[in-house]
């Protein structure tokens, strides 16, 4: 391919392009336009093939990203009519955030869940039998039903034994990404505790084959454009590192759902949809399997369904018209990213050797 596509052109040394950046800069030195970011990363003024050997980058498979919708369910029925409409306008999978008792035959009325990736937000695992129920009620095979649990402190041996038996599609572990000053203390830190859980429940006589595959990693992303992307890359890269350890030659690329950090209420609306669109294009050029975009408050129309709308369909108009669905590792060659998520690989797996051994 490289040389179809440049065969016609003569290459270039590193000495020719140094020339180039001096002329341009008209006699400033090119450190002029170095800077450092939190981590400790030198970032240069152009990179090339030669800067960096790139990383192996577990991807995702070619296709679309799941775009999810984040409903609330203190309203059943509100949130089944929002859920039913988020559906028909383009989402192709749901969050549902339970904080209390939830009538699942109302709030899931209409919804076919054989064929949709839910996540359930939860507070009690003892919903899951519920779910289970219905499962069973509706007749349908319950390895159809994908998606997976967010439910803190759920790491013990009896709740993976049996949930994955009952609910075998659904991913039991959600990874959230802490709170840290970098991105590479924030990656180190939510491998760890991956780490933490697999260790756990391997201790128990559970084989890590079958606990890697329950995990998903949740991240939320900032601004920070292109270290945005090199975050989520370097995620991928460690965790296939750290499944291999439990269980070599290990393939299973991580689920990876990614989300846009809290919206500025300070800012106008169009500030906001245009922040929105450039985390979402960090999250999806990084490889997130699925998406979710929270509203903005301070829009045009402040009414709730226009704000949804437009996070949704920043999406929609990323997979049908700019088609970043079709590449699989649309950042992989563009020197810049792969030398800087090389360089925070190596920040991120120092800190989390760190937090393993201090544990």
């Amino acid at each position: 391919m490289d040389k179809a596509l440049f065969a016609e052109f003569p290459p270039i040394s590193d000495e020719q392009w140094q020339q180039l950046v001096l002329k341009d800069l008209r006699g400033a030195a090119p450190e002029t336009l170095e800077w450092e970011s939190p981590e400790g990363i030198k970032v240069d003024p152009y990179y090339r093939a030669t800067s960096q050997k790139p990383l192996s980058i577990p991807v995702r498979p070619v296709g679309e990203w799941l775009i999810r919708q984040n409903i609330d369910t203190d309203d059943a029925v509100k949130a089944n009519h929002e859920a039913l409409d988020a559906l028909q306008r383009g989402a192709t999978a749901l969050q549902f955030d339970c904080a209390g008792k939830v009538d699942l035959e109302t709030l899931l009325k209409g919804v076919l869940i054989e064929h949709i990736d839910i996540t359930w937000n939860l507070i009690d695992a003892a919903f899951l039998d519920n779910l289970v129920a219905l499962i069973a009620e509706r007749g349908i095979d319950a390895k159809a039903v994908k998606g997976s649990i967010a439910l803190p402190n759920a790491t013990n041996e009896a709740y993976f034994a049996k949930y994955s038996k009952l609910l075998p599609s659904i991913n039991l572990f959600t990874i959230a990404a802490p709170t840290a000053e970098t991105l590479s203390e924030q990656t180190a830190a939510q491998l760890a505790a991956a780490n933490a859980l697999v260790s756990k429940l391997t201790q128990t006589g559970i084989a890590a084959n079958d606990i890697l595959p329950n995990i998903r990693f949740n991240i939320a992303v900032g601004t920070n454009y292109f270290f945005e992307i090199a975050r989520i890359r370097t995620l991928r890269a460690l965790w296939m590192v750290v499944c291999q350890q439990y269980v070599p030659g290990y393939n299973t690329p991580a689920f990876l759902h990614a989300t846009n950090k809290s919206v500025l209420p300070q800012k106008d609306g169009y500030y906001e949809m245009i922040r929105q669109t450039t985390q979402a294009l960090s999250a999806v050029i990084g490889g997130a399997d699925s998406l979710s975009m929270v509203p903005h408050l301070n829009t045009p129309d402040k009414s709730m369904g226009f704000q949804t709308r437009i996070a949704r369909n920043i999406q929609l108009i990323m997979q049908h018209e700019s088609h970043l669905d079709t590449v699989a590792d649309p950042a992989a060659g563009a020197w810049y990213i792969e030398s800087i998520t090389s360089h925070l690989a190596t920040k991120t797996w120092e800190h989390f050797v760190k937090t393993t051994q201090t544990s």
